[in-house]
């Protein structure tokens, strides 16, 4: 196999735009083989991507956090932390995001795709975030030539392929982004690295991919 061909990366809530076009513009895009690696083994850890995205809203950036049961989330196997779904939190969030985007031109099209994630119950976040990223690789067209599957024990020195893990973070992200029509631009002026979501639905999953592949 063609080590290049594979990228190591953390598991993320509707990662952002940041998060694919990492993966799709490192070695692996040229590469033969295409194969994602999620980081199962790791511990979980708080104040990243993996339970919360950010969206556009027309009072700005917002961000939707998914509830997790309470503990030492910390110090927790990221497979072993628990959402909390005795917590009402999957309608309202859909609903802020049929506010956000529900005059995107392609929320229609795509909104059934996403609306089961906010009325169906998954017990465990990673599972939740697993089913995610297999939606949106088939969105874009991906699914058939870019396989998933995940880490068998934790290794701190990733030697098969391209190390990602913790290279997308809130605190640590590249605003350098290109341009593209936002449903809220013309009063928060654009928005750069939102969730996938933000770009799904206001570009579709055609040109998003063309978007992610772009340097």
């Amino acid at each position: 196999m063609n080590l290049q061909s594979t990228v190591l990366i953390d598991n993320q809530f509707f990662p952002p735009i940041s998060y694919f076009k990492s993966i799709l513009q490192s070695p692996l895009q040229k590469a033969s083989i295409k194969r994602i690696i999620l980081e199962k083994n790791e511990h979980f850890q708080k104040g990243t991507y993996r339970n919360r995205c950010h969206i556009a809203t027309a009072q700005g950036i917002h961000v939707l956090s998914v509830p997790l049961k309470k503990g030492k989330n910390q110090q927790q196997k990221i497979t072993d932390v628990q959402i909390a779904n005795d917590v009402n939190w999957q309608r309202p969030m859909w609903r802020t995001l049929q506010t956000a985007y529900g005059n995107a031109p392609f929320w229609e099209h795509y909104a059934p795709i996403f609306e089961p994630y906010f009325s169906q119950n998954v017990d465990f976040l990673f599972d939740y975030n697993s089913q995610i990223i297999h939606t949106i690789l088939k969105i874009l067209k991906l699914d058939k030539s870019v396989s998933i599957s995940f880490s068998h024990t934790y290794e701190p020195i990733f030697t098969e392929g391209v190390d990602l893990r913790n290279s997308i973070k809130p605190k640590s992200d590249d605003k350098n982004h290109t341009r593209y029509a936002q449903v809220f631009e013309d009063r928060n002026g654009f928005l750069p690295n939102l969730s996938i979501l933000d770009l799904i639905f206001c570009c579709g999953g055609k040109q998003a991919l063309d978007y992610l592949q772009k340097p």
